[in-house]
C-alpha cells in the first residue's frame, strides 16, 4: 500500500480464495475458397497477373482461458499456459483451502468467446476469399479454480482488496470496495454444484477379468483375450457392437494393424437439393484417384468415415476421412476370428466430435472450382443418421500406415497415445 502512495494501513490476516476460469478447447477447422494470383504481380505491368480457383485448409488447435468472474483488476498472465503444463486435480471438497468466487460468466458467453477466437485465425496468403466454411469440433469447456491469497487494508473509508497469485507469489490485483467486509469480491456466493458424481471403474473387462490395454485418453477399449469393445464414459462400462473390414485375401489378420473408424450414414440438404446416397457423393466429387471399381459400393447410403484415432495432427485426421468417405468403399464387414491376436489403435476421438467434421469432410470433396456446387455447400446442412464403429486393416509401409481397401495413409508416430500398441 505504501509503495501505491497510500500511507499506512491495517492489514488483516490474508485468507486462501479460488478464482473462476474458462478453459476452452477445439479444433478449428476453415476452408477458404477463392481466387490466387498465378506468380508475382510486376510493378511495370499495368494488367495484374492472371489468377486461378483454389483451395486451401487452415486448422488451428484452440487452448485458451478467459475469466469465469467479472471482478475487474484481478487476473494471472501466465494461467493460459499453466493449466496446459501443471496437472490439474479434480474439484472436490476436500481440496479446497478456502471458498469459490462466483462463476459470473455462462457457458452461453464462453462459446461465444471460443467463437470468436476460432474466427481470429489468419487467411491464407496470396489468397482471395470469396467464401469460408468452418467449423468446431472437439469443443471442451471446463472449469478451473486458481487459488488467491486475498488480504484486505482499510485507509479511511475505502477497503482494499489485495490478491496475490497463491502458485507464483506474484500480485494478481487489487479491488477496492466501500463499506463493510461482507462486500468482498471474494466473498462466497451460494451456486449450485458445479460438477457431477466422479465414478471409478476396474480397468478389467466386464467379460473375461483379464486387463484393457492401458490408454489413458481412449474412450473406447478393445479386450485383447475376448474381443469385446466397451465403452465406460457413463460411470459404468457398456457394451460396443462393432465389425470389422475383411482384409485382402492372403493378408494375416495378425499381422495388420486395426485403425477403428466412425462409419455414420449422412445426408445432406439444403432444401432444395439432397445428397444421400454413395453413388450421388461419387458423382458429386469424383476421386482424382480412384480405388479399383470392384471395392466401390454400388448402393446405398451415404457413409461418413472418421477415425475414431485422434492422431497428432488434425490435419492428417480430416485427410484420411476424406479418403475413405470419398471412396465409398464396399466391404465385407465381419468380425475378429474367435482366439485372433490381433493389435489395434486407441479410440479417443467420440462419436458427437466425428459427427461434427460431416461438413468439413465434404467440403474438401466437391470440386471447388465448380461456383454452383460452393453455393449449394454453403447452405447445405448435415444430418447424421445411424452410426457404428468398423475396424480398417491398415499395414506398415516404411514409415507409414496404409489401409488395404482406400489406400488411406497416415504417419507413424511413437508419440501418439492411441496407437502405443500393445499385442497380448
Amino acid at each position: 500500500m505504501s509503495r501505491k502512495g497510500l500511507g499506512a494501513a491495517s492489514l488483516a490476516t490474508p485468507t486462501l480464495t479460488h478464482l473462476p476460469f474458462w478453459r476452452l478447447k477445439a479444433v478449428s477447422y476453415r476452408w477458404f475458397f477463392g481466387s490466387r494470383a498465378m506468380g508475382r504481380p510486376d510493378p511495370a505491368d499495368l494488367l495484374p497477373p492472371p489468377s486461378e480457383k483454389a483451395r486451401e485448409l487452415v486448422v488451428r488447435p484452440l487452448d485458451h482461458t478467459i475469466a469465469a468472474s467479472r471482478q475487474e483488476g484481478i487476473g494471472m498472465k501466465t494461467l493460459g499456459t499453466r493449466a496446459q503444463v501443471l496437472p490439474l486435480s479434480p474439484l472436490g471438497p476436500g481440496e479446497l483451502g478456502g471458498p469459490l468466487m462466483p462463476v459470473e460468466v455462462s457457458r452461453q458467453e464462453a462459446m461465444e468467446a471460443l467463437l470468436r477466437l476460432a474466427q481470429s485465425s489468419l487467411q491464407p496468403q496470396g489468397l482471395a476469399p470469396e467464401m469460408v466454411l468452418e467449423s468446431l469440433v472437439g469443443v471442451r469447456l471446463s472449469l478451473i479454480f486458481s487459488p488467491l491469497w486475498h488480504g484486505t487494508a482499510r485507509v479511511g473509508e475505502t477497503e482494499h482488496h489485495i490478491f496475490l497469485d497463491a502458485v507464483d507469489g506474484q500480485e494478481a490485483g487489487e479491488a477496492e470496495a466501500a463499506g463493510a467486509p461482507g462486500r468482498s469480491p471474494a466473498a462466497k456466493a451460494a451456486q449450485e454444484p458445479l460438477l457431477g458424481r466422479l465414478e471409478f471403474l476396474p480397468f478389467r473387462c466386464p467379460n473375461c477379468g483379464w486387463d484393457l490395454p492401458f490408454r489413458p485418453q481412449s474412450i473406447l477399449h478393445l479386450c485383447p483375450t475376448c474381443l469385446r469393445l466397451w465403452d465406460g464414459q457413463e460411470g459404468r462400462w457398456r457394451e460396443i457392437p462393432y465389425q470389422v473390414a475383411a482384409p485382402p485375401q492372403g493378408q494375416a489378420w495378425e499381422e495388420l494393424l486395426w485403425v477403428p473408424f466412425w462409419c455414420i450414414q449422412c445426408r445432406f440438404s439444403d432444401g432444395k437439393t439432397t445428397l444421400d446416397t454413395a453413388s450421388g457423393l461419387r458423382r458429386l466429387a469424383p476421386q482424382s484417384n480412384p480405388i479399383p471399381p470392384k471395392t466401390v459400393k454400388e448402393e446405398g447410403p451415404c457413409l461418413l468415415y472418421v477415425p475414431a484415432t485422434r492422431l497428432p495432427d488434425p490435419k492428417v485426421t480430416l485427410a484420411m476421412a476424406v479418403r475413405v468417405t470419398g471412396a465409398q468403399p464396399w466391404l465385407q464387414l465381419t468380425g475378429f476370428p474367435h482366439g485372433a491376436r490381433v493389435s489395434s489403435a486407441g479410440a479417443s476421438l467420440p462419436q458427437s466430435d466425428a459427427g461434427h467434421m460431416a461438413p468439413t469432410v465434404l467440403a474438401g470433396l466437391v470440386p471447388f472450382r465448380n461456383r454452383r456446387l460452393l453455393e449449394w455447400l454453403a447452405g447445405a446442412k448435415a444430418q447424421l443418421g445411424e452410426a457404428k464403429v468398423v475396424f480398417l486393416p491398415f499395414c506398415r509401409k516404411d514409415i507409414f500406415w496404409k489401409e488395404l481397401h482406400t489406400q488411406a495413409t497416415f504417419p507413424h508416430s511413437p508419440k501418439c497415445p492411441d496407437l502405443a500398441l500393445e499385442t497380448p
